[in-house]
């Protein structure tokens, strides 16, 4: 029989999964608001996936489906016309979906950026 250890109970696929949705229905309003969900989704599908409880397929589409409707919306144009022969029914890897979002989201915020006319 396996028991989990009090870290993985900590870092299950349901509170990954939770948190995905509560991340989902919330818009992103600049790049700090990215950068923050990275790092919780990083620190809740790290242990999973090193673990192997979670793959790639999956670790791409729970931090897609943690972005709100309308901000997948901008980051399918950018991602679709950065690479237009990604295969339709897969999701875009979760590192080239961050950065998509940072470029996106830096210029959402009002916030002057130092050097930047």
């Amino acid at each position: 029989m396996y028991l989990e250890t009090p870290l993985e109970r900590k870092y299950s696929k349901r509170k990954l999964s939770d948190f995905v949705n509560r991340a989902s229905k919330v818009r992103i309003s600049e790049e700090e608001d990215v950068l923050d969900y990275f790092r919780q989704f990083n620190l809740l599908s790290k242990l999973l996936f090193d673990s192997n409880r979670l793959d790639v397929e999956g670790r791409n589409k729970y931090f897609w489906l943690g972005f709100h409707t309308e901000d997948r919306e901008a980051l399918k144009e950018r991602l679709f016309a950065k690479f237009p022969d990604h295969p339709p029914g897969s999701y875009f890897d979760y590192k080239e979906v961050l950065r998509t979002a940072r470029i996106i989201f830096a210029y959402h915020d009002d916030k002057p950026r130092v050097g930047v006319l």
